[in-house]
Formats: structure tokens, C-alpha cells, sequence
């Protein structure tokens, strides 16, 4: 029988051959590499939607504080319209107050002047 050099050996099926310990290796490597994309693509898909939760939450955290700016707002301008309106109200009263002492001044001092100055009365 002759001896088989190592070139020849991976054409000898078997424990020793080079072609299947090969063929072997990369089944396997096509398999881890089949479940090492899977599992990326199930990772990527969790951190896409833990992201999606995230980013829900801060958005209604946003539209619960806008809320709160614009009632604060609100509350705001009708203090202020209620102030206006209580000034516009006291300065009406003081106005009131000032004006009714002239017109009974007025009213006491009033005289009537001649009618001579009156060109319809004239006529009569």
C-alpha cells in the first residue's frame, strides 16, 4: 500500500479530512452567525421599542406641562382683567365723587344771565 502525502489526505473522507472538518466548521459558523443576526435584529427591535416608550413619555410629560403653563396663563390674565376692571371701577367712583359736590356748587351758584344776549328771544 502506498503512503498518502498530506495534499492527497483531504480527499480521504473521514476524522482526518480537511474538506469536511471545514465543511463542518463553517455549518457552524453559518448557524451561530443565522442566530448572532437574529439575535441582533430582536435586540435592535427591543431597543426601538423601549426608545418608542421613552420618547411617549417625555412627550406627554411636555403636553402635561404646556397644559399647566397655559392654565397658569389663563389664571394670569383674568387676574389682571379683574384688576382692570376693579381700577376702572374706582376711578369711575372717585370720579363720581369728585363730580357730584361741583354739581350741586353749580347748581346753587348757577345764575341767569340777561336775556338780552339771546337773539331768538328778541322775537317774542
Amino acid at each position: 500500500m502506498t503512503r498518502w502525502s498530506k495534499k492527497h489526505r483531504s480527499r480521504i473522507p473521514g476524522k482526518g479530512s480537511d474538506i469536511v472538518d471545514d465543511w463542518k466548521t463553517r455549518a457552524i459558523e453559518a448557524r451561530s452567525s443565522t442566530w448572532d443576526v437574529a439575535e441582533t435584529a430582536k435586540n435592535i427591535s427591543k431597543f426601538k421599542r423601549e426608545e418608542a416608550k421613552i420618547t411617549a413619555w417625555e412627550n406627554l410629560q411636555m403636553a402635561k406641562a404646556e397644559a399647566a403653563i397655559r392654565k397658569l396663563e389663563l389664571r394670569l390674565a383674568q387676574r389682571s382683567a379683574q384688576e382692570m376692571r376693579s381700577s376702572v371701577l374706582a376711578t369711575q367712583a372717585h370720579q363720581a365723587a369728585r363730580t357730584s359736590p361741583k354739581a350741586v356748587s353749580v347748581r346753587r351758584t348757577r345764575q341767569m344771565g340777561s336775556l338780552s344776549g339771546c337773539l331768538t328771544c328778541h322775537a317774542f
